[in-house]
C-alpha cells in the first residue's frame, strides 16, 4: 500500500480537536468527533490491505491479527500498566472501586460494553475515569473480529456486490444509529452496530467509490468541503447535542472527502507538511495518554487555569513521543521484534495486568489507604436518594402517571415535584419531613414548556404530558419545580410552566439554580480544596424577574452563601453536592426545610 501523507496529516486533525476539548481549552465544544474520523481512517487503511492481500491470494488471518496486536496492544499495555500503578495515589476509593472492571475491559477490548453499562461519555462521572478513551478500541477492535472473514467472503464467492453490500450494510448501521441516539444516547454512543458505519465509510473508500474527481479544481473543492465539515463540527457541536445521531454524518463525511479528494490538493500539501505528519505519526500514543494524565491532573488539582492546561499538554505530547519512539518504534518492526517474542512479551504483560486488576476487584475501593476525613467525603457520593433508581427516569419515553409517591405524611398527595435529576434528592428530603410527595424527576429534562434539547429529544412531548397529567389532578395542590439552570433559556420555559400550572389553579413553588464551584465537589474536598468558593450565580432578584409574583422561590444560595462566598459543608461536615451540581441529600434537606416553611399547614407531620 502506498503511503500518504496526507492521512497522518488528517490523523492529527482526529487527535487534536480531542486532546484540546478533554484538556478544556475553549473553543473546541465538539472536539469528541476526532474519534469519528479515527474510525474512517481505521475503516479505509486496514480494509485496503485487506482488499489488496484478498486480491493477490495472499490473504492469512493469523498474520491479520499480528498486525494488531503490534499495532495496539504494547502502547496500550503500557498506558493501562501506568493507570493501575498511579491511580491509587490518585483516585477516591468510589472512583478506584470499578477501575479493575475498565482495566479488564481496555486489554479485551470489551471497554465500550463496560462504560455502556456505567454511565454516559459525558456525563460528569465518566470525567474520573482514566481509561474512558479506550471505549473506541473496543469498538474498532470488535468491528475487525468480522471485518477481515467477511469481506474475504464478499471478495472470493461475490465480488460484483462488494460495493453494495458495505453500502446497505452501512446504511442499515447509520440507520440504527438515528433511531437509536434519541431513544438510549449511551447505546448508540459506545455500541458497534451503531458505529460500523463510520468504519465501513472507510471500508467503502478503500473498494474504490465510483466517480473519482478527475478535474483537479473539483478534488480542491472537494478538500475543502471535507475541512469545512471537520471544522463545523469541531467548532459548534457539543456534548448538550444528540450526538452520534444525524450530526455524526458530518465528521464521517469530511473525512470521507479528505480521504477520497486531499491528495495532490493544496489541503493534502497542508496535511502533508513535516510538523503536521509528526503529530499524525504521534495519534495512537496521544490519543491513549492524554487522557490518565487529564484525569489525574484534576484530582491532584493541577489543572487550574492556562498553565495548568499548557502543563498537561506538555505532559500529553511528552508521554506520546516516548511511548512512540520507545514502545511503538521498538514492537512493529519484525526484524526488531520477531513475532514470537512479541507475543510472549504481550502474552506476559498481559497476564501481569490482568493479575493486578483481579487483586483491585477484592479491594472494595481500597479506602484504608486514606485517612478517615478523606473517605468521608468521598461517602458524599453515595449520600443520594434510596429512590433514586426506582423513582427517577434516566432514559425512554417515563409515563407521568406512573410517578412515585414518597412519605407517610398528610396531605393525600397534594405536592407533586416535577423536575430533572436536580429534584431526585429533594422529593426524598420532603419525604422525610413527612411531607407525601408525588415525584416526576427525568434526567437533562429540566420542567421547561416549549424548550428543545438535543440531548433529550422527547423532552418536550414529555413535559407537556406531564403539565396535561397534573393539571388532571384535582387533588395535586401544590406543584414544585426543580431544574438545572446550565442554560440561561431553560428559565423561560421554567416560566412557561409555571404560568400554565397558576392558571389551572396550583399553587407553584421553584427551586433556584444551587450554587456550584464548577468541579467536582467530593474529590475537591478529598484533594484537601477549599471548603468555600466565590459565588457566581444569579441573585433572587435576577430569578425573580423570570416569574410570576405569585410564585415562591425558594433559593439555595440565601441559606448556602454570605458576603460572596458560599459553602460546601453543611454545618455538620457534609457534603451539600454528592457531584459537581446535584444537590446531596444533606444539601437537599437544607432546601426541603425552607421548601416546608412555605407549603400550607399540615402538609408536613409533626417531629416528635
Amino acid at each position: 500500500m502506498k503511503y500518504r501523507p496526507d492521512i497522518d496529516g488528517l490523523r492529527t486533525l482526529a487527535v487534536l480537536p480531542v486532546v484540546l476539548f478533554h484538556v478544556g481549552v475553549p473553543g473546541f465544544p465538539g472536539g469528541f468527533v476526532g474519534v469519528d474520523v479515527f474510525f474512517v481512517i481505521s475503516g479505509y487503511l486496514i480494509s485496503t490491505i485487506l482488499i489488496s492481500e484478498i486480491s493477490a491470494g495472499k490473504f492469512s488471518l493469523s498474520r491479520f491479527y499480528e498486525r494488531r496486536i503490534r499495532r495496539i496492544f504494547p502502547a496500550l499495555l503500557a498506558m493501562v500498566a501506568f493507570v493501575l500503578i498511579a491511580s491509587p495515589l490518585a483516585l477516591l476509593p468510589s472512583q478506584f472501586e470499578s477501575l479493575w472492571q475498565e482495566g479488564l475491559g481496555a486489554i479485551l477490548f470489551v471497554a465500550n460494553i463496560v462504560f455502556w453499562s456505567q454511565a454516559g461519555y459525558f456525563s460528569a462521572d465518566s470525567h474520573e475515569k482514566p481509561l474512558l478513551h479506550t471505549w473506541s478500541l473496543g469498538v474498532e477492535e470488535q468491528f475487525y473480529i468480522f471485518a477481515p472473514l467477511v469481506l474475504w467472503a464478499i471478495l472470493f464467492y461475490v465480488p460484483r456486490y462488494a460495493r453494495a453490500i458495505v453500502l446497505l450494510t452501512l446504511v442499515a448501521s447509520l440507520a440504527l444509529c438515528v433511531v437509536v441516539t434519541p431513544i438510549s444516547q449511551n447505546s448508540a454512543f459506545y455500541m458497534l452496530p451503531t458505529r460500523a458505519w463510520e468504519l465501513l465509510a472507510g471500508t467503502l473508500l478503500a473498494l474504490g467509490m465510483p466517480g473519482r474527481f478527475a478535474h483537479p479544481r473539483v478534488r480542491e473543492a472537494a478538500a475543502l468541503v471535507g475541512v469545512a465539515l471537520l471544522a463545523v463540527s469541531v467548532f459548534t457541536f457539543s456534548d448538550a447535542m444528540a450526538f452520534p445521531g444525524m450530526l455524526a454524518i458530518a465528521p464521517v463525511l469530511g473525512a470521507v472527502l479528505l480521504i477520497h479528494s486531499a491528495e495532490g490538493t493544496a489541503v493534502g500539501a497542508v496535511l502533508s507538511r513535516t510538523p503536521v505528519v509528526f503529530v499524525g505519526k504521534l495519534s495512537y500514543s496521544l490519543y491513549l495518554w492524554h487522557w490518565p494524565l487529564v484525569v489525574f491532573a484534576q484530582d491532584w488539582g493541577w489543572m487550574e487555569g492556562p498553565v495548568g492546561q499548557v502543563g498537561v499538554l506538555t505532559a500529553s505530547f511528552t508521554a506520546a513521543w516516548l511511548s512512540w519512539r520507545f514502545v511503538e518504534g521498538q514492537t512493529r518492526d519484525r526484524l526488531v521484534l520477531p513475532t514470537p517474542r512479541l507475543l510472549r512479551g504481550v502474552g506476559i504483560t498481559a497476564a501481569a495486568v490482568i493479575a493486578v486488576n483481579l487483586v483491585y476487584s477484592q479491594l472494595d475501593g481500597w479506602p484504608a489507604r486514606l485517612p478517615a476525613d478523606l473517605r468521608g467525603f468521598d461517602l458524599a457520593r453515595e449520600d443520594i436518594s434510596p429512590h433514586r433508581d426506582r423513582c427517577h427516569i434516566s432514559s425512554g419515553s417515563p409515563d407521568p402517571a406512573a410517578a412515585c409517591v414518597l412519605g407517610d405524611g398528610a396531605g393525600a398527595e397534594s405536592v407533586l415535584l416535577w423536575g430533572d435529576s436536580h429534584g431526585v434528592e429533594i422529593s426524598q428530603a420532603l419525604a422525610e419531613q413527612g411531607v407525601r410527595t408525588r415525584t416526576i424527576t427525568y434526567s437533562s429534562c429540566p420542567p421547561a414548556l416549549g424548550s428543545e434539547r438535543d440531548d433529550r429529544p422527547n423532552c418536550r412531548e414529555h413535559n407537556d404530558q406531564v403539565l396535561d397529567y397534573v393539571l388532571d389532578q384535582p387533588e395535586v395542590e401544590s406543584v414544585i419545580l426543580v431544574a438545572y439552570y446550565n442554560n440561561p433559556a431553560i428559565y423561560a420555559g421554567v416560566s412557561r410552566a409555571a404560568d400554565a400550572l397558576l392558571a389551572g389553579g396550583k399553587a407553584v413553588y421553584v427551586v433556584g439554580p444551587t450554587p456550584s464551584p464548577g468541579e467536582d465537589v467530593p474529590t475537591r474536598l478529598a484533594s484537601g480544596g477549599a471548603t468555600i468558593f466565590d459565588f457566581a450565580g444569579p441573585e433572587r432578584a435576577e430569578v425573580a424577574r423570570h416569574f410570576d409574583p405569585r410564585v415562591r422561590i425558594v433559593m439555595p444560595s440565601d441559606f448556602m452563601c454570605s458576603t460572596g462566598t458560599c459553602r460546601l459543608l453543611t454545618e455538620a461536615g457534609a457534603p451539600i453536592l454528592f457531584d459537581g451540581h446535584h444537590p446531596s441529600m444533606s444539601g437537599a434537606r437544607l432546601i426541603a426545610d425552607h421548601l416546608v416553611a412555605m407549603l400550607p399547614q399540615g402538609l408536613a407531620a409533626q417531629n416528635n
